[in-house]
């Protein structure tokens, strides 16, 4: 633990109290210290080239370390293994999404009191949603632990919402949401507390307060100086002078996501999640690990108003920390949940009845490999096939990892190479030859070239309503939990991310929520799985019943699930 955070940890743990007198700690909460008071003062590691790196510098990115970390990853050994090495960003921005009542505001405060307390010269703003709330806020979590400590009384001066520490010469001040009130002012820290209900207009008027804020300090809060010293260690305590920047520290649970200025924090959030920023630390949690949480009471929350189409959503929210939109969304974060199995994992092969899908792209969209097989009870001989699904193995292929930025066909073919032939299970197999001939070309090598497998893949040229269809379908089998999932990050975020948007054919497509940040890759190619599942099922029982028009009954069961205003689908088409 460096000198700043130990210094930090022991004036909470010896000075700050809770509004009814307990003394504050982290035990049960670790995440305070590991993922809010250390980044929040400190540096993390970060590639230089990330196309050029060891597996050991690869281990390290992102972990925090104090200024004046002595750095071996550019030394000339290192060097000469190719590897371009590590270097050392300073966490401007500290961000933290997590559930309602995990001690966010309560911890934050304690963060500050100590930094007005024992550092020098710091100016911080807090900005709440409300007035009413800040005012609040302000007393029970600022005001009153130092009303409650002479020691701390003693040092400052509280007139109104602001705090002033004699001895340190540190300010604080409570502000209202209001932009005209925020700005014009050198700040060294900005707090947003529960951000998801501050507009952005507030927010991007206060983050620039930070713009001017660097310098030099003793990391032991003897000194500081805006300026470059003329010497490099503190003149008290003789400790090497370290380089400082105004921070700015936001933290808020997720919100309803409404088509507004409050939307700024959700998209703050997944940027951050598909593109890290080498000054940005996020910490996202959907789930409590709060040791004072009533369960009963959330069980009832999410168990029966979970259930109910008007309140899910809100459940979503306050319950799981998922943000969310009223009424677009695809599948609720419960139901979601419920259909991940901890057990499963990629197959390296399996008898079961199979269905594989492979959506393919070229230079930016991820190809990616499904797998799918039958989980229907096998010693039940009345069971239907394909009742119950699982997910038996998922594969993903990033243009960005491959050279050229470009997908290598040659890749993918060696891997089906590999994999196909563990599954002779495999009842079909559609490859998504969609305008990329080079999985027109696929489907044409391993068909004649590896007959033994081959002969089962197909291309797939399907359309808006057989992607429609497919969507009904996997919707239905999540719903009622005939459906086993991996927990797979990708696949699950994709899932939450999925929205239904009204098309201009008045008819209801399931689309990401913004198509700049994160494709439905991994999910279509699962819907795509469960819709040629469907129909093997469908094949299955017209030769039981001996039904000679397939086609008919085909179209019958998309009819069912769209009723689409257009002619009917060809099966045989795909």
């Amino acid at each position: 633990m460096s000198d700043r955070l130990d210094l930090i940890t022991r004036f909470c743990a010896e000075q700050v109290r809770t509004k009814d007198g307990r003394p504050w700690s982290c035990e049960g909460r670790e995440w305070v210290i590991d993922e809010f008071y250390r980044p929040a003062d400190s540096c993390k590691l970060w590639p230089n080239d990330p196309d050029r790196l060891c597996p050991s510098c690869s281990d390290k990115i992102g972990e925090f370390v104090d200024y004046g970390w002595k750095n071996t990853t550019i030394g000339a050994a290192h060097k000469r293994t190719g590897c371009a090495g590590l270097k050392l960003e300073p966490i401007v921005l500290s961000v933290l999404n997590l559930p309602r009542r995990e001690g966010k505001t309560f911890n934050t405060a304690a963060y500050i009191l100590a930094q007005l307390f024992t550092q020098k010269n710091k100016s911080i703003v807090y900005v709440a949603s409300s007035g009413d709330q800040a005012a609040a806020l302000f007393y029970e979590n600022y005001q009153l632990p130092i009303e409650q400590n002479p020691k701390l009384k003693a040092a400052c001066t509280i007139v109104g919402s602001k705090i002033h520490v004699k001895t340190t010469k540190s300010r604080f001040e409570f502000v209202r949401t209001a932009h005209k009130s925020i700005t014009g002012r050198g700040l060294t820290h900005i707090v947003i507390d529960e951000a998801r209900d501050i507009s952005s207009r507030v927010s991007s008027s206060l983050i620039p307060s930070v713009f001017g804020e660097c310098g030099y300090e003793c990391p032991r809060g003897h000194m500081q100086t805006r300026d470059t010293p003329k010497r490099k260690t503190c003149p008290v305590c003789k400790t090497k002078l370290i380089p400082w920047q105004g921070r700015i520290i936001i933290t808020s649970s997720s919100g309803l996501i409404e088509g507004g200025e409050n939307d700024w924090f959700c998209e703050l959030i997944d940027q951050l999640e598909s593109h890290p920023h080498r000054n940005i630390h996020l910490y996202k949690r959907n789930r409590s690990e709060n040791p004072d949480r009533n369960t009963a009471a959330v069980a009832v929350m999410d168990e029966v108003f979970g259930e109910l189409d008007s309140m899910k959503h809100y459940v979503d929210i306050e319950v799981h920390n998922q943000a969310t939109r009223k009424g677009e969304e695809f599948l609720s974060h419960r139901e979601i949940m419920h259909t991940v199995d901890q057990t499963l994992t990629n197959q390296e092969g399996s008898a079961a009845p199979c269905v594989a899908f492979l959506d393919t792209s070229r230079t930016r969209e991820l190809t990616s490999l499904v797998i799918i097989a039958d989980d229907s009870d096998q010693d039940d001989p009345t069971a239907p096939p394909w009742d119950k699904i699982r997910v038996e193995r998922i594969d993903v292929w990033s243009p960005e990892q491959m050279r050229g930025g470009v997908i290598d066909e040659a890749a993918i073919l060696d891997h089906l190479k590999m994999y196909m032939p563990l599954f002779p299970g495999i009842v079909d197999m559609r490859v998504d030859t969609r305008i990329m001939p080079w999985a027109t070309r696929l489907v044409k090598i391993v068909r004649r070239e590896f007959p033994s497998w081959g002969r089962r893949i197909q291309g797939y040229n399907g359309g808006r309503m057989e992607r429609r269809a497919a969507y009904r379908i996997l919707e239905q089998r999540i719903i009622s939990q005939k459906i086993r999932i991996p927990h797979d990050k990708l696949l699950i975020s994709e899932l939450k991310a999925a929205r239904r948007k009204m098309n201009t054919d008045g008819l209801i497509d399931i689309r990401e929520a913004n198509r700049e940040k994160r494709h439905l890759d991994l999910v279509e190619s699962l819907a795509t799985c469960c819709f040629f599942a469907h129909l093997d099922t469908l094949q299955s029982r017209t030769r039981l019943d001996r039904i000679e028009n397939r086609n008919v009954a085909g179209r019958a069961l998309l009819d069912r699930l769209y009723r689409p205003q257009a002619g009917g689908l060809n099966v045989n088409k795909f």
